[in-house]
């Protein structure tokens, strides 16, 4: 069970989990889901269903990669600022409602919430940031601003699921 961002339980009794055994994280999601691990320079990308009125598929795609030994000592929210300051670039009409520390059982977290223009489509941004033993992890969910997305609070329940971890056994 997960309590979501509108304070509702959600019931993920049902959700496929993923385990990543190189960079040791799991993530829980949907079974409606579509997931691949088999993107170029994602370590996993989950698909939405599809949705009749969206134009945009929703989505979000895991990266995680090792800190190089200068960068071992940044803090999640400064790596989550200069992360999002590249995507930004990319973005026109870029505006950020949420910026948040949500850094919990010993694990450094940030959220960063976005909308903008991406190639000339309208998108919101669900961003996870996190630090966790010498390793950087970058969880984002794109969906189209400006419609009601059916999937938004799932992608915050996955979000939410993210759980790295130091050993497979934790």
């Amino acid at each position: 069970m997960l309590i979501n961002a509108s304070g509702q339980v959600t019931d993920n009794s049902g959700w496929k989990i993923y385990y990543d055994k190189e960079f040791l994280f799991s993530l829980k999601y949907p079974p409606d889901w579509e997931f691949h691990n088999d993107i170029k320079d994602v370590k996993c990308m989950l698909y939405a269903p599809v949705n009749a009125v969206a134009k945009y598929r929703s989505n979000i795609a895991v990266d995680a990669f090792e800190l190089p030994a200068s960068n071992q000592k940044i803090n999640v929210r400064n790596f989550a600022e200069t992360s999002f300051g590249q995507l930004r670039k990319n973005m026109k009409d870029c505006r950020v409602t949420v910026t948040k520390d949500i850094s919990g059982n010993g694990v450094p977290k940030f959220l960063v919430i976005a909308n903008g223009i991406v190639d000339g489509k309208y998108l919101y941004f669900k961003q996870l940031y996190c630090l966790y033993d010498n390793v950087a992890y970058i969880i984002n969910y794109t969906g189209e601003a400006g419609i009601k997305d059916p999937y938004a609070l799932a992608a915050g329940d996955i979000l939410n699921s993210f759980t790295p971890q130091k050993t497979m056994s934790q």
